[in-house]
């Protein structure tokens, strides 16, 4: 049998950079180069896609997220997909629940939806 070397296609979101929020964005910025070395450490660095957050806010919740609440609005989102495959999912229901938003689900989503079935 053949065997295939397939590589996983990671999505990264941007780290978010904010002047007003100094410490929480060189915390964020830290992290970030954090995964990158990773990446590269695992043979993985050309394996990643960075998005910015408004692309998949704004595929999901439209252009004027100024006025929503995003972490819910991705709560309901992502509960409202989840919804669809019934009970099998019930554990990840609760977990965004628990969490408060579902961002890691909309972006693997967007990401599929919008990057890699082109």
């Amino acid at each position: 049998m053949e065997e295939k070397n397939i590589k996983p296609l990671i999505i990264l979101e941007r780290p978010m950079i904010n002047v007003d929020r100094f410490k929480q964005s060189k915390n964020a910025a830290r992290a970030f180069e954090a995964t990158l070395i990773v990446l590269e450490m695992l043979n993985l660095e050309n394996n990643y896609i960075i998005i910015d957050s408004k692309k998949w806010q704004h595929y999901f919740f439209g252009k004027n997220t100024i006025l929503l609440d995003l972490k819910k609005s991705s709560k309901e989102e992502g509960i409202k997909f989840l919804s669809i495959f019934k009970n099998k999912y019930k554990n990840l229901i609760e977990i965004i629940n628990s969490h408060g938003d579902a961002d890691s689900l909309l972006i693997s989503k967007y990401a599929l939806e919008k990057l890699c079935l082109k």
